[in-house]
């Protein structure tokens, strides 16, 4: 059985990975990276913690974060990709960001705050920028590099299912209506159960039910009970590996 299909066959234990519910080798949870298979769903349960939080606030209807989630979560979650690169190095950031005299080196209109990596991943600083907020937001997205696919194996989710609920979820966002009972919201939801045995689907659908199958797809449950979580998958693993 693929890791598609486990993740719409379980329910959410200790154990198994908070994000895609894939059983976790005990002899692999450390404190450092307890309850998630790898960093790649580490990212994207905190992406669909943003979305979940977004639609219900009302904050999609704002234009910078309806770019934020179209393009750096819906995306990066239709495509099974996740933004897991390294911070860039304090010393190196500065001097990246007051290049150009401190300003975006895009619109320079307004100062530099973010480093934009021009191409891929590499921290070399020819293939970094400083940039502000909006026009990073808004960089036109190219290939799809690399280092951000799951395993750096360069393979995204490019199967009809996972575009027919990307572009359903692009009018949903368009439409800059708070989660509700709209013809698009109606229109993502339905997607979601007609195609809830995929990857995009079941994510799509935890995004948009009222309780999600894992804590720490929940913003409030996670806030409050994620260090109790952590602690419990530690015991798990400590207990397993002495059996």
């Amino acid at each position: 059985m693929n890791k598609e299909m486990q993740m719409v066959d379980r329910e959410w234990r200790v154990g198994v990975c908070a994000h895609c519910l894939v059983p976790l080798v005990p002899e692999q949870v450390t404190s450092s990276h307890a309850v998630f298979c790898s960093l790649h769903c580490q990212k994207q349960a905190e992406s669909v913690r943003y979305v979940r939080r977004a639609i219900r606030d009302g904050r999609i209807a704002d234009p910078k974060t309806a770019v934020v989630v179209r393009n750096n979560m819906i995306v990066f979650l239709a495509l099974d990709i996740a933004y897991v690169r390294p911070q860039v190095p304090q010393e190196l950031r500065v001097g990246v960001l007051t290049r150009n005299g401190g300003m975006c080196v895009e619109c320079n209109e307004v100062p530099a705050t973010e480093v934009d990596h021009i191409s891929g991943g590499s921290q070399a600083p020819e293939n970094l920028r400083g940039l502000c907020r909006s026009c990073h937001e808004m960089k036109p997205r190219g290939a799809v590099p690399d280092d951000l696919t799951r395993d750096g194996n360069g393979k995204v989710d490019d199967t009809p299912t996972a575009a027919v609920l990307q572009t359903a979820w692009l009018a949903a966002i368009r439409a800059s209506e708070p989660l509700g009972d709209t013809p698009e919201w109606h229109n993502l939801r339905r997607c979601a159960n007609e195609h809830i045995d995929t990857r995009f689907g079941w994510l799509t659908h935890q995004i948009l039910c009222d309780q999600p199958a894992s804590p720490a797809h929940q913003e409030e449950t996670w806030k409050s009970q994620w260090a109790q979580i952590r602690s419990d998958y530690l015991a798990w693993a400590r207990s397993s590996t002495h059996l």
